[in-house]
C-alpha cells in the first residue's frame, strides 16, 4: 500500500541566508519490523527548524524534512510491540 504525506522540506538557504522551505507531497516507504508508522495530525515549525533551514547544506542533509513537534496517534505498531 502506498502512503503519502504533506511535509515542509528545507532546501539550500537563499542567497540572503533566509531559509528555503517548500511544502511538498512525499511518498512513504513501508516501516521495517522495528519501526513505527504514526500519523502526524499537527506539527509546528519552531526556532530550531528555522536555524536548521538557514544552515548551509554543507553542514546538514539537504533536502531535509523539518517540523519535529507534533501530535502523533499510533497507526501501526512495530512487530516487536505486537508480541
Amino acid at each position: 500500500m502506498t502512503r503519502s504525506t504533506q511535509a515542509v522540506v528545507a532546501y539550500e538557504p537563499l542567497a540572503s541566508g533566509a531559509p528555503n522551505f517548500k511544502t511538498e507531497m512525499l511518498t512513504l516507504r513501508e516501516p521495517t519490523e522495528s519501526e513505527l508508522l504514526v500519523k502526524m495530525v499537527a506539527s509546528g515549525i519552531c526556532h530550531t527548524d528555522i536555524v536548521v533551514g538557514s544552515t548551509s547544506a554543507e553542514h546538514r542533509p539537504c533536502p531535509l524534512v523539518i517540523g519535529h513537534e507534533g501530535i502523533l496517534p499510533l497507526l501501526i505498531p512495530s512487530q516487536q510491540n505486537r508480541n
